[in-house]
C-alpha cells in the first residue's frame, strides 16, 4: 500500500493582467492506493480555497473533491482504468461572505489501453454531469471519447493519429453544443540528434440550437535538436491556424513562431549541483484577417531562466 499527503500554498496575485488566470489557492490532499495482483484500487480526497483575502473584489471558492479508480492490467492484455469523480465547489461573493453558488459535478470515465509491436494506444470515454443549487434547471450534461495513438509504420517515422467527439447539453433545452475534432502528428528522425515534427489539426464546433459551426485548421512544423551528451537542447516550433465561422466573413489567421534554447552550464559556472541550466525561449505571434491585409495584433516575448537544482 502506498500513502501520500500534500499540502500547497499560491501566493496571491491581484491587479492580474486579461490573459491571466488567477491561481492562488490553498489547501491539500491525501491519496492511497493498493498495489495487488492485476488490479490497483485508489482513492484521492482533496479540498482547496482560493486565497482571496486581501481582495474584496474577487469571490472565494472552496473546492472538495472525492475521486476513485480501479486499473485492471493483466498480462499480456490490454490495461482498463475505471474512475469515479464528485466535486463540490462553493462560491462566496467574498470572503466570509454569503454563499453565491453551489455547484455538484460527478462524472465517470474508463480508459482502454493496448500496446502491440505496431505502435500502441488509447481509447478513453466519459460522462459528465453539472448541477447548480442556485440556477433553476440549471444541470449541464456532457459526454466525449477519444482514440490516440503512436503507429511505428516505418523505423524513422512515427505517426500519432488522434481524434475524438464531445456533446454538452443542459436541462432547459438551450444548449446542445458539439465539437467534432481530429489531429495527425509524426516525428521524422532525421539523424540520432535531430527530428521534424510536422502535424495537422482539424476542429469543428457547433450549435445545434443555432445552426452555427466554427472550423479551425491548424498547421503544425517543428524541429528538436539534442545533444548525444544532452548538454544542448534546441526546438523551434511554427503553427498557422485559420479560424472559419458560419455566420461571419472575418475569419482570423494566427501565426505562431516560438524558440527554445537549452543549455547546460555546469563547465562555466563550476558548482556543486546535479543541474545547471540557462533557457532561453523566444515567441512571436501574429494575427491577421481574412478581409484585410492590415495587421490586427502582434507580440513578441522572451524569457530568461537559469535552473540550479542540488
Amino acid at each position: 500500500m502506498k500513502y501520500r499527503a500534500q499540502y500547497g500554498y499560491s501566493g496571491q496575485e491581484t491587479g492580474n493582467t486579461s490573459f491571466t488566470t488567477p491561481n492562488d489557492r490553498v489547501g491539500g490532499k491525501l491519496a492511497w492506493e493498493w498495489n495487488l495482483p492485476f488490479v490497483t484500487p485508489q482513492i484521492e480526497l482533496s479540498r482547496f480555497t482560493s486565497n482571496v483575502e486581501g481582495d474584496l473584489s474577487r469571490s472565494q471558492t472552496v473546492a472538495n473533491q472525492q475521486k476513485f479508480s480501479l486499473l485492471l492490467a493483466p498480462p499480456n492484455l490490454p490495461s482498463l482504468s475505471l474512475g469515479y469523480v464528485r466535486q463540490q465547489t462553493n462560491i462566496f461573493t467574498r470572503p466570509e461572505g454569503p454563499l453565491a453558488d453551489a455547484i455538484t459535478t460527478e462524472s465517470v470515465s474508463a480508459n482502454l489501453s493496448f500496446l502491440h509491436g505496431a505502435g500502441k494506444g488509447d481509447w478513453s470515454s466519459y460522462y459528465k454531469t453539472s448541477q447548480s443549487e442556485f440556477v433553476e434547471n440549471g444541470s449541464v450534461e456532457e459526454i466525449g471519447t477519444k482514440m490516440s495513438g503512436t503507429l511505428n509504420l516505418l523505423e524513422p517515422v512515427d505517426l500519432t493519429p488522434q481524434w475524438g467527439f464531445t456533446r454538452r447539453v443542459n436541462s432547459r433545452g438551450t444548449m446542445a453544443n458539439d465539437r467534432f475534432f481530429a489531429k495527425l502528428g509524426s516525428n521524422f528522425r532525421v539523424s540520432p540528434t535531430s527530428t521534424l515534427k510536422p502535424g495537422v489539426e482539424f476542429a469543428r464546433d457547433l450549435n445545434r440550437f443555432a445552426a452555427l459551426h466554427t472550423d479551425t485548421l491548424a498547421a503544425k512544423l517543428g524541429y528538436a535538436y539534442l545533444a548525444a551528451d544532452d548538454s544542448l537542447d534546441v526546438s523551434i516550433l511554427g503553427q498557422y491556424i485559420l479560424s472559419q465561422r458560419s455566420n461571419t466573413p472575418a475569419n482570423p489567421q494566427i501565426y505562431d513562431v516560438s524558440l527554445l534554447f537549452k543549455k547546460d552550464v555546469r563547465d562555466y559556472l563550476h558548482l556543486n549541483h546535479r543541474q545547471q541550466t540557462l533557457s532561453l525561449k523566444i515567441t512571436h505571434n501574429q494575427q491577421m484577417n481574412t478581409t484585410s491585409s492590415q495587421t490586427q495584433y502582434g507580440q513578441t516575448s522572451a524569457m530568461l531562466l537559469v535552473s540550479i537544482i542540488p
